[in-house]
């Protein structure tokens, strides 16, 4: 469960990192922005319980995505959440990048990790995202090793049992090698023998 709840905590994060912020008073509090958790607009809670499953249901807004109606043009002005959430400086200027620069500066913000995930207790997420491959890679090498070392101790047990047993492999192989060869050499010179029996009882006849 610790690799699921690890992604869970990336989703989270980037959920949390695109965030759109109420703009104009009263504040109603952030709401999710390009990213949602199944299309609600709610922010996940912040500690490991209330992101369970996430990986699972994140999903890119609905509002910034062409394929769905949406204008890819808010997510450098804001508003996906309504004109509200917008950013009073973009305007209508094609060019501003404000918003798009505080976004970056949201993806490397530290932000508080539950220890238990084995990750820390604070990462950004391109440092959340590398430890956790690097965890990752540390499990897989760890498995090796265990499967190598089963092995062996499987290996070394069969031939402990031999022994004990009174039966050793390598001795059958070479016994039954020798068998095998002796059986030709008699058949060889059986054959040799019937082939002078017959010679001799020709010339008798």
């Amino acid at each position: 469960m610790t690799y699921e709840a690890q992604l869970d905590a990336l989703a989270g994060g980037l959920i949390g990192a695109f965030a759109e912020s109420d703009a104009v008073g009263p504040d109603d509090g952030p709401q999710a922005g390009l990213f949602t958790a199944g299309g609600n607009a709610s922010l996940p809670a912040s500690g490991a319980a209330g992101r369970g499953g996430l990986a699972s249901s994140i999903t890119v807004n609905q509002a910034v995505d062409p394929a769905r109606g949406g204008s890819l043009a808010l997510l450098r002005s804001g508003g996906m959440n309504g004109s509200d959430y917008a950013d009073p400086a973009a305007g209508g200027d094609a060019a501003y990048a404000g918003r798009l620069r505080g976004l970056l500066a949201s993806l490397s913000a530290a932000q508080t990790l539950d220890p238990a995930i084995g990750l820390g207790g604070a990462a950004g997420l391109p440092g959340l995202a590398a430890s956790s491959a690097g965890w990752l890679e540390a499990q897989r090498k760890d498995a090796s090793v265990e499967a190598s070392y089963q092995k062996t101790l499987l290996a070394r047990a069969s031939e402990a049992l031999s022994n004990a047993a009174g039966v050793n492999g390598d001795d059958e192989a070479a016994l039954a090698l020798q068998l095998e060869r002796s059986y030709s050499a008699s058949a060889k010179l059986i054959g040799v023998v019937n082939d002078l029996l017959k010679t001799l009882l020709d010339a008798v006849r």
